[in-house]
C-alpha cells in the first residue's frame, strides 16, 4: 500500500485582517508552522491521515 504526503496552506485572519506570528498544528502531533506578516502558513510532508486542524494566537481562544 502506498500513501502521499501531504501539503496544508492557508491565511490566519482576525476580525478579516492577517495574522502574524499565529500558531496552527495538527491536533495530537508535533507537525505545525507559524503565520508570516501576511497571516499566511504552508505546512508540508504530512502523513496521510485525517486531521483536526488547531489555530492559536496569545491573547484568543484557540478554534479548531
Amino acid at each position: 500500500m502506498f500513501a502521499q504526503e501531504g501539503t496544508l496552506h492557508g491565511t490566519v485572519k482576525v476580525d478579516g485582517e492577517p495574522t502574524e506570528f499565529a500558531t496552527i498544528h495538527l491536533k495530537n502531533t508535533e507537525i505545525g508552522a507559524t503565520s508570516k506578516a501576511d497571516g499566511h502558513f504552508h505546512i508540508e510532508n504530512i502523513p496521510a491521515g485525517t486531521y483536526e486542524v488547531i489555530a492559536s494566537y496569545v491573547g484568543f481562544e484557540q478554534v479548531s
